[in-house]
């Protein structure tokens, strides 16, 4: 999930848009839930499980975990794989909130793999801040899981990046002082 196309003012701009919607939403604790993100935002939200067997044979083969339409250039129409374990749905709705919040379904000139590798880091972002995983002080990626409920994979790709941060404490600084941190409670138990 942590990929090589991103610089580091892009992780930045990140997120910041995933801060800036916690914040238009008017979240002040975290966890956020995706669902009701989606619910907020006014997202249509539609389960596999839920369509014609056609369509779902269809969805499946072309967008094994979701897919999100844009209709009439303003309602987006999430449809995702309700099939899978909940923490893979959860980062699931996260990446696709992230594709919408930005801009890639408005006509973006970026290519498939940059826009992947964006919405990936907001759905890590989104579901483990790294302020929120410096302040834990986890001791491996099974603790990350745990405490965030993220898959292995997702908490792996945390972990490592968290490793990274905190050999420079400067940086390690830095995020801390970020402004999620005046926006929000942190409420997993530790």
């Amino acid at each position: 999930m942590i990929g090589k196309l991103l610089k580091p003012e892009d992780y930045d701009e990140i997120e910041e848009t995933v801060v800036n919607l916690f914040e238009d939403l008017g979240y002040t604790e975290f966890p956020v839930d995706c669902f009701d993100v989606v619910s907020k935002l006014k997202i249509e939200l539609r389960k596999y499980s839920e369509v014609s067997e056609e369509e779902r044979d269809y969805l499946i083969a072309n967008f094994e975990d979701a897919f999100t339409l844009k209709v009439d250039n303003v309602q987006f129409i999430l449809s995702y794989n309700d099939n899978m374990p909940p923490e893979r749905i959860k980062f699931t709705l996260w990446y696709e909130i992230g594709h919408i919040q930005l801009g890639h379904l408005d006509g973006c000139n970026k290519s498939q793999a940059l826009m992947k590798e964006e919405a990936n880091h907001f759905a890590v972002f989104a579901q483990a801040p790294m302020p929120f995983v410096i302040m834990q002080r986890p001791y491996d990626e099974f603790d990350i899981a745990n405490r965030f409920n993220l898959s292995l994979e997702c908490a792996n790709n945390v972990y490592r990046h968290y490793l990274n941060v905190i050999q420079y404490e400067s940086v390690e600084r830095k995020i801390l002082s970020s402004r999620l941190m005046d926006i929000m409670q942190f409420s997993i138990a530790s």
